[in-house]
């Protein structure tokens, strides 16, 4: 289904509240306007993409077919803005819903500033309504060994790295799975998040029930 809907629409479910409380709410009626189930949500986070970038918006020579069926599909923003010029405070907004003032990630994380244990995010909110969570790639909202992961955030499954993979796209080092350091991996970094995802997917012990993967 492809709603379009207006950001004065959206803030009206999301801003005024405050808080991430209203994603899973907001993105239930848009998604069930014309379903009697639960939706799945897949949001899949591009590094440097701009609003032009895709066919589906527009662009008159990229080809991009698959996430152009993710839109034909699902939700698509006309009218949307990011809250930071960096990763750490656009991802904050993004789970939590909240200005990255307000969680305290005004600029990249660091030893000093991380997501908050305390922060509600959307991940906790949909598994608390009986999804199944998953968090893949670039965290960038702390240290994962010495501060809240994803899996203190919501996120049942959680092949994540820190910061990007430093040493290199290829075979990189820096996978912590689930709080256990996966040492070495074979493959292209972006190949090994689809991969890890699959598997997610397809091994999940009841397959009906709704899911969100990130």
């Amino acid at each position: 289904m492809n709603h379009q809907f207006s950001r004065r629409e959206f803030l009206k479910h999301v801003g005024a509240a405050g808080t991430g409380a209203a994603f899973p709410s907001f993105f239930y009626q848009i998604g069930c306007r014309n379903s009697s189930g639960r939706p799945n949500f897949i949001v899949f986070s591009a590094n440097d993409l701009g609003y032009g970038d895709l066919a589906c918006y527009g662009h008159p020579i990229i080809k991009s077919p698959h996430l152009d069926r993710f839109a034909e599909e699902g939700v698509r923003f006309a009218d949307f803005h990011s809250v930071g010029t960096v990763c750490s405070p656009s991802r904050a907004f993004l789970l939590t819903g909240r200005n990255p003032y307000r969680v305290g990630l005004y600029r990249l994380a660091n030893r000093d500033a991380h997501l908050r244990r305390e922060e509600i995010t959307v991940a906790a909110l949909l598994r608390k309504g009986g999804y199944d969570t998953c968090f893949l790639g670039k965290w960038h909202l702390g240290d994962l060994e010495n501060h809240p992961t994803p899996g203190d955030h919501g996120f049942d499954y959680w092949p994540a790295t820190e910061r990007n993979a430093f040493e290199g796209p290829e075979n990189p080092t820096t996978f912590i799975r689930n709080g256990t350091p996966v040492g070495r991996m074979r493959g292209w970094y972006c190949d090994i998040i689809v991969e890890e995802a699959l598997s997610w997917l397809n091994s999940r012990p009841d397959p009906d029930r709704p899911f969100f993967p990130i």
